[in-house]
């Protein structure tokens, strides 16, 4: 309701020092006396005198002590860069003497007089800031476990790596790159670079979407799985400012522990003013602080364990790849996927509905053509005449092409079955993840088969080269030449080789 009653007395005493005569009594270093006149007395009009200013911080008032005062009393502190010798003559003055004195000075003067004024400082600085740097620091390192297993242990994430994995073999069945047992992490982002055509902006990243959430769309749960890997790449950017600041804080425990049990025992207590409270609220401080860091210094140890056997287990080396560089990757791949997905989903939205007017015309064109038929079988009782009319107004409604247009229609035609027939029975192996006992089985009866044959021809024929149409009928070489290897799992090469050999 009221504005605050100003200290008119303090600031008629400032007035009153700033208009003094230049030859006060300074020791001081000028920048840090301007700076002390700007940047901490202005804050502390609250106090009818310096007496009360250092009343009130060995009470530990949090009002007073809090971290931009106390940076700023540390930061303007006396030092060696001062006349320490001159001050040393105003320490035990009375206060009458210490008129002589600059306003700095005189404020300076009255603080040194606390027991181990800077030590005090510094770990007021440090209670200050201890628990916002541990949220902090507790957060972060959570982060980075939180993701690290999830990279690991996201069900959704590995079944994409696998359709990943098994989409490029098909692809590379041809090439010297099919049969790959595993990919690099880096491959993930090279999805983007690989377009379906020179006139298209869709991917192979658009394509592997559109088979997911067809296909498999209990997939997508990943990125879900996978939200806080952006905020795990910038936390391991500065990930050497957490390990100081962890560093920093475990060694700030050691020194507070060190300065009560050294400096503020029993045998000291004739240096204690009656009303400092720093012992007795550093000392429980510092309880509450060790309780509370054990429980950091455990997660610390479990953050870098994490983060290095996550590395390892996509196959990165923890000592030649920079971790945030790990974790940028996956970031990436889901950014371009995030984006990617409203794409392809627009893209898709698109071609359904131009198959759905094809589809009408279509139709609408089947029934011109009926009634085209019907109107001709009818007017075959007319006259001649009428039947050639008929026969024209049938041409214009059906519009025959031409016999290369047919010709290319019905390649084009049997590339789409051929296309959709050998993705249905990739689709298909995905979904079951068979084994592929089955299929070896059969390559071995065709083996045989062709042995028996073989043996059968005449030595004249057995002497000659496989034609290049009999090559292409004689299955790949698979790893079926071992007996036991009925009782293993499916795996990328045998599917690509099965999928080659069926075909």
């Amino acid at each position: 309701m009221f504005p605050a009653k100003a200290n008119t007395a303090f600031d008629r005493k400032l007035k009153a020092m700033a208009g003094e005569k230049k030859d006060a009594v300074k020791f001081l270093s000028g920048n840090k006396s301007r700076s002390l006149n700007i940047a901490v007395l202005p804050k502390l009009k609250q106090f009818a005198d310096y007496a009360s200013i250092r009343q009130a911080i060995m009470r530990m008032d949090d009002d007073l002590c809090n971290e931009t005062v106390l940076a700023n009393l540390i930061m303007y502190a006396p030092s060696q860069e001062d006349d320490l010798v001159a001050m040393e003559k105003y320490v035990n003055a009375t206060p009458e003497e210490c008129t002589a004195l600059d306003l700095p000075e005189q404020f300076t003067i009255e603080m040194v007089k606390m027991y181990r004024y800077p030590e005090r400082l510094r770990f007021m600085l440090f209670r200050a800031q201890f628990w916002e740097k541990l949220d902090q620091l507790n957060e972060s390192m959570t982060t980075i476990v939180q993701v690290s297993d999830s990279l690991r242990e996201s069900k959704s994430f590995k079944k994409l790596l696998e359709i990943i994995l098994l989409m490029g073999n098909y692809m590379n069945g041809s090439g010297l790159q099919g049969g790959a047992f595993g990919i690099r992490i880096s491959s993930l982002n090279k999805l983007m670079d690989t377009r379906t055509s020179d006139t298209t902006t869709m991917t192979l990243l658009h394509v592997l979407i559109g088979t997911v959430r067809r296909e498999f769309p209990s997939v997508l749960d990943f990125v879900d799985d996978l939200k806080d890997v952006g905020s795990a790449a910038r936390i391991m950017a500065s990930v050497n400012d957490i390990i100081q600041q962890y560093t920093d804080m475990r060694q700030s425990l050691k020194q507070l522990d060190h300065e009560l049990k050294t400096h503020w025992t029993a045998e000291k207590t004739e240096h204690f003013d009656q009303d400092d409270q720093f012992l007795q609220v550093m000392k429980d401080h510092h309880q509450a602080a060790s309780d509370r860091f054990e429980d950091l210094e455990a997660l610390y140890l479990n953050m870098d364990a994490k983060w290095k056997v996550t590395m390892v287990f996509f196959g990165e080396n923890p000592k030649s790849m920079r971790p945030d560089d790990f974790f940028s990757v996956f970031a990436a791949f889901l950014a371009h996927w995030k984006r990617a997905a409203i794409e392809e989903q627009k893209y898709s939205d698109r071609k359904e509905r131009e198959e759905r007017q094809k589809q009408q015309q279509e139709l609408a064109a089947t029934k011109n053509s009926k009634a085209a038929k019907s109107k001709k079988s009818d007017g075959n009782t007319g006259t001649i005449d009428n039947s050639d009319d008929d026969d024209d107004d049938d041409d214009e409604s059906t519009g025959p092409s031409t016999p290369e247009e047919q010709e290319n229609d019905t390649a084009h035609l049997g590339r789409r079955k051929d296309d959709r027939r050998m993705m249905d029975d990739l689709l298909d192996r995905l979904r079951s993840g068979e084994s592929l006992n089955h299929s070896r089985q059969q390559r071995r009866a065709r083996r045989r088969q062709l042995n028996i044959e073989t043996s059968m021809m005449q030595p004249s024929q057995s002497n000659t080269t496989c034609t290049s149409s009999d090559s292409n009928n004689l299955p790949l070489t698979t790893l079926d030449s071992n007996p036991g290897d009925d009782d293993f799992p499916l795996s990328a090469e045998d599917l690509l080789r099965s999928l080659q050999n069926d075909d």
